[in-house]
């Protein structure tokens, strides 16, 4: 009764256990153990472990733990999707004399996360650096050049309010993300009200006019119903806005950009459809995320801070909704945001 009281309750840890005696044979091992380390260890209770453990890194650490009588904490790669960290402590009462147990636990999440971290400072770095180079080299060359003409000396301000600029958009845009992620992961998130949607995006269309005059870009906008749903409007707009702005910019000179509104069963559809070079399907899952970009040079030459789409996104969900991309046959890309119509309560 007793044993199978504490077997069940090991089996019930999110981290495994495993103990071997002083010959290397299992004497107890449990459900997440055996899940963890399935990859490398087929065994069970009563195998000999190093016979049937595949891993000579985790092998080499056991044996020489278990010689040297010294325990031991590392991290152990076991394939390309799977990290742990393994603590061997040397083990001994009457049932298991000399004995070493490994606690081992899953932290390829964590691992995910840190790669997904030290990528987005290398990111912001390099966005920053870019810029910041630019300013200092043109405001060294005007305060060392006392003779330069007026023209030059302009034309060089001009390049250093631009780079200060992008500067000020990547910092303001970086200080949104991190709101918009802060609100998701709380309780509370982003305050949202019963609202009409159609008044939202024309006044979204209303912002990008004078953009899309200049490239003489038209934006026709269609969608004859309205529809009532939870929105933070400022937000809203700002996602949409974020939307139309990408498609004038990849949308040739004299084209026009779509929107449209409508619905399907529970949900508000908005699509905002460009007439460019499109996006290749293999990139599809990824342009949200934060500084990527499928040509970086051009992206630069047009402007942007590469967290557009990130913010739209994370907005989208502090909405309850989804955002994603399509191919627009036969050339550019579509944008469909998906809103729920009823109301959620958190």
């Amino acid at each position: 009764m007793e044993k199978n009281f504490f077997k069940k309750l090991f089996n019930h840890l999110p981290y495994g256990v495993l103990l071997v005696d002083s010959k290397g044979i299992v004497v107890f091992q449990n459900n997440t153990a055996g899940v963890l380390l399935g990859e490398i260890y087929q065994g069970d209770v009563g195998c000999d472990f190093f016979n049937e453990l595949k891993h000579y890194p985790l092998r080499y650490a056991v044996n020489d733990s278990i010689e040297k009588k010294l325990s031991f904490r590392r991290e152990f790669e076991l394939s390309s999707e799977s990290i742990v960290q393994i603590d061997g402590d040397l083990y001994d009462d009457k049932l298991c004399k000399n004995g070493f147990l490994l606690s081992i636990y899953s932290i390829s999440q964590f691992k995910k996360i840190e790669k997904h971290n030290r990528q987005f400072v290398a990111n912001v770095s390099h966005e920053l650096k870019t810029p910041l180079t630019a300013i200092i080299g043109y405001v060294e060359t005007l305060l060392e050049s006392e003779e330069l003409e007026e023209s030059m000396r302009l034309n060089f301000l001009q390049v250093v309010r631009k780079n200060s600029q992008r500067l000020s958009q990547i910092v303001n845009d970086l200080l949104t993300l991190s709101s918009l992620e802060k609100d998701e992961a709380s309780t509370e998130g982003v305050t949202l009200a019963s609202a009409k949607i159609k008044t939202v995006i024309l006044d979204a269309i209303a912002v990008c006019e004078y953009k899309a005059n200049a490239k003489n870009v038209t934006i026709k906008f269609s969608g004859d119903k309205d529809f009532s749903c939870l929105l933070n409007p400022g937000l809203m707009e700002q996602a949409v806005v974020n939307l139309i702005d990408n498609a004038i910019k990849y949308t040739p000179e004299s084209g026009h950009v779509d929107v449209s509104l409508s619905d399907s069963n529970k949900n508000i559809v908005i699509r905002i459809m460009d007439h460019g070079p499109g996006i290749p399907a293999k990139y599809h899952a990824r342009i949200f995320e934060r500084f990527f970009s499928v040509d970086k040079a051009r992206s630069r030459t047009m402007g942007g801070s590469g967290l557009g789409l990130s913010i739209v996104k994370h907005i989208i969900l502090n909405h309850h909704g989804q955002v994603f991309v399509e191919d627009n046959i036969p050339h550019g890309a579509v944008f469909t945001i998906l809103i729920q119509k009823k109301v959620i309560r958190r």
